[in-house]
């Protein structure tokens, strides 16, 4: 029989992020209280910066990765190669 996955909901996961960023538990002690994984726990701090900078923040795996961008209509400075791409930002 196959094991149905556990769905979080966007608040669960930001409330257990906080109990690590903002209370100083530990991943493990967090993860234990809550019932799940450490390792999914660490995912999750690790995917989000915090909400007051989640608008411009690019998920990114933690070795080296190549930036693609599909440009929609895009204005005759990009096709005709004039246009510059915006500089990416590493938040730490």
């Amino acid at each position: 029989m196959k094991r149905e996955r556990r769905k979080f909901t966007k608040e669960f996961k930001e409330e257990a992020v906080k109990l690590v960023l903002e209370q100083g538990y530990q991943i493990t002690e967090a993860s234990r209280n809550l019932g799940i994984h450490a390792n999914l726990l660490g995912r999750w701090k690790r995917d989000s910066p915090g909400k007051d900078k989640e608008a411009n923040w690019l998920p990114a795996p933690k070795g080296p990765f190549s930036m693609k961008l599909r440009l929609y209509w895009p204005k005759p400075e990009a096709l005709d190669g004039s246009w510059k791409q915006p500089p990416l930002i590493r938040v730490k």
